[in-house]
């Protein structure tokens, strides 16, 4: 999995909308850039079994935080609550399998 796909950054304020998604044949590495974050502002990355929403498991951000998964397991990227104060900022690497 030596061939970086796509690199891009995600930002995400109260109010916005994630759909469950996939990412299709790549390995998907995501890094919470915010320099501080607390629980109660949400913005949890949950992954499911399957597209129907059946969580398998919630990751919440913290500074620094990297998760690496299966592109093909669907994802979404939960919006920050309205007592955040600040944007959720992700930088997500992908590299496609070979």
């Amino acid at each position: 999995w030596t061939t970086l796909s796509r690199v891009y950054a995600n930002c995400a304020t109260f109010g916005e909308y994630q759909h469950v998604h996939t990412d299709g044949d790549v390995w998907t590495i995501l890094f919470f850039v915010n320099s501080r974050w607390h629980t109660d502002w949400g913005g949890e990355l949950s992954l499911y079994h399957d597209l129907q929403a059946t969580v398998a498991t919630t990751i919440y951000p913290r500074p620094g935080r990297l998760v690496l998964f299966d592109g093909d397991i669907p994802h979404r990227a939960g919006i920050p609550s309205k007592y955040c104060p600040e944007p959720r900022l992700t930088l997500a690497v992908k590299f496609k399998r070979d």
